[in-house]
């Protein structure tokens, strides 16, 4: 049986249960496997939704204090890359010299590992 897209897999299923096409134990069986395709769906978006822009991300929060990543501004520049993204990450929570420390509610661990990547790109552009 070829199976078209998931709205049409789903519109046979209620078909065959209006027309009686089905056993008793297969509607149970069904309605699974819908809450799973909902489930995959779900966490599907979300995953789309985690898709951080590094970039603005460095602007509105490491930008205030750094400003142009080669030339620094109230904090030093942030390129060339010295630390590790694990060691940024270090200095971001534990806070170093004059930088406090940035709790998750200011930058998620996610933006974080985005700000980084972003960094890296524009350190690789060199």
């Amino acid at each position: 049986m070829r199976r078209g897209t998931s709205g049409t897999f789903i519109m046979r299923i209620f078909k065959r249960m209006r027309y009686g096409a089905m056993t008793s134990a297969t509607p149970v069986r069904h309605i699974f496997t819908l809450m799973f395709l909902l489930a995959v769906l779900l966490a599907g978006s979300s995953a789309f939704a985690a898709d951080i822009d590094g970039q603005k991300t460095y602007t509105a929060v490491c930008g205030r204090c750094h400003g142009n990543p080669t030339e620094g501004a109230q904090g030093p520049p942030l390129l060339p890359l010295s630390h590790t993204g694990e060691e940024i990450q270090d200095i971001v929570r534990l806070g170093t010299g004059e930088m406090k420390a940035l709790a998750t509610t200011s930058i998620t661990d996610d933006e974080l590992k985005a700000v980084v990547a972003y960094l890296s790109s524009l350190d690789k552009k060199k």
